[in-house]
């Protein structure tokens, strides 16, 4: 049985437990009652946390009592492996489609209710939480990316006046006025060329993965060739693939 299904009884069985019908923990959460249905149906994978948080304040219950509780393992055993697996996936950008987009308050939120986790060393629902939570904060960082990508060269340029991206970062990306103001100045006044500087280094690391993966065909992995590349620390691209070829390549 998936994640999913298995969120879907614990939802329904808590929801059972306070004696509540669905239309009742619709009201109760400001979920709507057909996402309710979808949900304890298993078949909304994708649900933000903040959905979940809102479910599991209305149940009196931790939000991680609603998603896939496992037990806690030794470090040592395969059965770790399994468990901390779905948090390397979110790590590496591999998330199930989302049916809702979350917001800056329910990330926030979310957090505020994990940090205690992580001081009471309860690992089985931290790697519980930490998928969705990590998936809600790339969708986030995802919009503040996008705006960076024509808003700082166009700041360096002179296209777009420091006004007019506050509005786009404060409204649109809906970061406060003081991340909005350091991101600003920092592609105007402290470092009016870091946005190329980056567009160039991006283009010489994805040149090089192309690279490397053409000369190790099956024998590439993604997981290694980055550890491989932060191991390095900040090397200069020339020097970057230098080491790749020479020592990364013939070592695989």
């Amino acid at each position: 049985m998936n994640d999913s299904h298995v969120t879907g009884e614990r939802l329904s069985e808590g929801r059972k437990r306070r004696g509540l019908t669905q239309g009742d923990l619709a009201q109760s959460s400001g979920v709507s009652l057909s996402l309710i249905k979808k949900l304890e149906q298993g078949v909304l994978p994708g649900t933000r946390m903040e959905t979940f948080r809102k479910i599991a304040v209305a149940l009196r219950v931790p939000t991680s009592r609603l998603l896939a509780e496992r037990e806690a393992v030794d470090d040592s055993s395969d059965a770790n492996v399994d468990l901390w697996e779905p948090v390397r996936h979110a790590l590496e950008g591999r998330f199930p489609d989302a049916e809702e987009r979350p917001t800056v308050e329910g990330v926030r939120a979310t957090v505020d209710d994990t940090m205690p986790l992580f001081s009471a060393n309860r690992y089985a629902e931290l790697a519980a939480i930490l998928p969705p939570l990590l998936r809600d904060s790339d969708a986030l960082g995802s919009e503040g990316r996008a705006a960076r990508a024509f808003l700082d060269p166009d700041l360096q340029v002179g296209k777009i006046q420091p006004a007019d991206a506050y509005r786009v970062m404060e409204k649109d990306v809906v970061l406060s006025h003081a991340f909005a103001e350091e991101e600003v100045e920092l592609f105007t006044y402290r470092a009016p060329g870091q946005a190329n500087s980056y567009f160039y280094g991006y283009t010489k690391l994805i040149a090089l993965r192309k690279d490397t993966e053409a000369a190790l065909g099956t024998k590439f992995n993604q997981k290694k060739f980055h550890d491989f590349i932060l191991a390095q620390g900040l090397l200069p691209p020339d020097l970057m693939r230098k080491a790749v070829m020479e020592d990364f390549v013939p070592k695989q």
